[in-house]
C-alpha cells in the first residue's frame, strides 16, 4: 500500500534508479498518462538525476503505462529536488516509519582557567558518562572564543577559585559524593582487614 499524500517515507528504488534512494515527502499522485499530459519531463525529473539517459527512457516508458506516479520532494535540504517516480521504479513499498530527529549537541560553560591541565581531566569523565547513555565515544571537545576572553588580576582569579570551591561544597555534585563513598569504603575495608588479622591471631593463640 502506498502511503498517502503528505507522508514522509524512506524510498528504495530498483537498481537502475538506486542512486535516488532516500527520504522524500509525497506531494501529489497521478497516473502516468496524466503526468505526460501535464508536461512532466521524466527524463529531466527522474532519468537524468539517476544517471540515466533519454535513450533509456525511450526504451522503457511503455512499461509505466497506467501506473501511478508519485511526485516526491526531498527533505532536510534547501532547494530539495523534486522527482516524478512511477511505482514501477520502486523496489519495495516506501517505509512510512520515518521521523525527524534533532541532532543534539551539549554545551558546557566551565569558565576561565590559567592552565588547561586544571580542566582537561574532565573530558574522560564526561566522555564516559555520555557513552553510557548514547554509545558515542570520545565526543567531548574543548573550545574557546577569543572574543570571550577576560582579563583578571591574580587576586581576582584567586577570588574566583574560592567562589568555585564554595559552590562545589554547596552543590555537592554526584562525583564528589561518589568519591566520599569510595574513601569511606576504603577505610572500612582497611578496618575489616585489621579485624580479620586480629581474629586469626586470637584463633591461633
Amino acid at each position: 500500500m502506498i502511503p498517502p499524500v503528505g507522508a514522509t517515507c524512506l524510498f528504495t528504488f530498483s537498481t537502475p534508479f538506486a542512486s535516488l534512494n532516500g527520504v522524500y515527502t509525497i506531494i501529489k499522485t497521478m497516473t502516468f498518462e496524466t503526468a505526460l499530459a501535464t508536461g512532466v519531463d521524466f527524463v529531466a525529473s527522474l532519468y537524468t538525476p539517476a544517471g540515466r539517459t533519454s535513450s533509456d527512457y525511450a526504451a522503457e516508458y511503455t512499461n509505466f503505462a497506467n501506473q501511478t506516479v508519485l511526485q516526491l520532494q526531498g527533505v532536510g535540504l534547501q532547494n530539495a529536488p523534486t522527482y516524478y517516480a512511477p511505482l514501477g521504479t520502486l523496489l519495495q513499498i516506501p517505509d512510512p516509519t520515518v521521523k525527524r530527529y534533532a541532532d543534539i549537541y551539549m554545551a558546557i560553560h566551565i569558565g576561565p582557567f590559567p592552565d588547561e591541565t586544571v580542566y582537561t581531566w574532565l573530558k574522560g569523565q564526561i566522555d564516559d558518562l555520555v557513552a553510557s547513555v548514547t554509545g558515542n565515544l570520545d565526543t567531548v571537545q574543548f573550545y574557546s572564543n577569543p572574543a570571550d576572553d577576560v582579563y583578571l588580576t591574580e587576586g581576582q582569579y584567586n577570588t574566583l577559585q574560592s567562589q568555585r570551591a564554595a559552590a562545589v561544597v554547596t552543590v555537592n555534585p554526584l562525583t564528589t559524593q561518589i568519591q566520599s563513598l569510595v574513601t569511606q569504603l576504603d577505610a572500612l575495608q582497611t578496618q575489616i582487614a585489621a579485624y580479620q588479622a586480629t581474629l586469626i591471631t586470637l584463633a591461633g593463640g
